[in-house]
């Protein structure tokens, strides 16, 4: 027991805390309440705390505000929102074990997914917000990678391929494919939105998507206080792309690939459910799709 449990803290802590895969092909049409109310009320209520967090002994130090963000929207063993996303008793969730997924052949050739599924279940749980249903792990890459991208696009000015080439490389490293044996194309998706977001947060930064109505400043300045002067709804950011089932995963070997489509095949599913949209999400991606989007089916990296 003594082991389990070291490999389970070692895996944790190799991968980011980023362990999570999601199966959005089994129970796909089981009854699923929208969670857009309650996630947008827990996201304003923790921009307040951050605003007032921020505004201690401070006049709109934007670093300062940037700080109290990211401790509150990070990832659900650090923050406040993704732990409610996780275990808030009014979030709408489906829970699909991994030795019922899609996953549940995978073995030592997934560290995470197999090996370390033997004593904790690794799979993230879906959640639907609008016509869109998507892992909760999505929204650990939205505020935590969508930071990493902002900080390194607006922040540090580094090109926007730049920063999506790194994307592209974490994911197929140890916070992705090294370790779970999948490359998720969905989670590069949020990591983009998630971006785009904090464009939004203090009106700074390009859009390099467009978004209906527009979006943000949702804090200002104001009389040298930070002020939250506009509701933040996170459902425009939501998209297909973050939805594995449309926007298709990669393996890291041919024998993952393989366990995944028999599976999918007992299921009577195949990536993407839904052609017609994908096609849709890569003109909306436009010269970006390539780092965020992949609509040709499950395949290997």
């Amino acid at each position: 027991m003594k082991t389990a449990t070291l490999i389970t803290f070692v895996l944790l802590m190799s991968t980011g805390l980023h362990a999570s895969e999601v199966d959005n092909f089994t129970k796909r049409d089981a009854p699923l309440g929208d969670a857009t109310v309650v996630l947008n009320k827990k996201a304003n209520e923790l921009i307040d705390e951050a605003v007032n967090a921020a505004n201690r002994h401070h006049s709109c130090d934007e670093a300062r505000l940037l700080h109290a963000v990211k401790v509150r929207f990070r990832n659900h063993f650090q923050d406040k929102f993704a732990r409610y996303v996780h275990h808030g008793k009014d979030v709408p969730r489906r829970r699909i074990h991994i030795k019922e997924s899609i996953y549940q052949d995978f073995g030592l050739d997934s560290l995470v997914v197999g090996a370390l599924g033997e004593v904790w279940d690794t799979t993230a749980f879906v959640i639907k917000m609008g016509d869109h249903q998507f892992g909760t792990d999505k929204w650990e890459h939205f505020f935590g990678r969508g930071f990493a991208y902002y900080k390194m696009h607006v922040i540090d000015k580094k090109p926007i391929e730049e920063v999506l080439k790194y994307g592209l490389g974490t994911e197929q490293g140890t916070l992705g494919a090294l370790m779970t044996g999948v490359m998720s194309y969905g989670d590069l998706a949020a990591n983009f939105k998630g971006m785009h977001f904090f464009n939004h947060l203090l009106g700074k930064g390009k859009d390099y998507l467009s978004f209906e109505p527009s979006m943000g400043p949702y804090v200002t300045c104001v009389e040298g206080k930070w002020k939250r002067t506009q509701q933040i709804d996170l459902l425009p950011y939501v998209d297909d792309s973050w939805d594995e089932a449309m926007n298709c995963s990669l393996f890291r070997t041919e024998q993952l690939l393989d366990k995944v489509k028999e599976r999918l095949a007992n299921l009577g599913m195949s990536c993407p459910l839904n052609p017609e949209k994908a096609e849709n999400l890569s003109s909306y991606f436009g010269p970006y799709a390539p780092y965020v989007l992949n609509i040709k089916g499950n395949g290997v990296k």
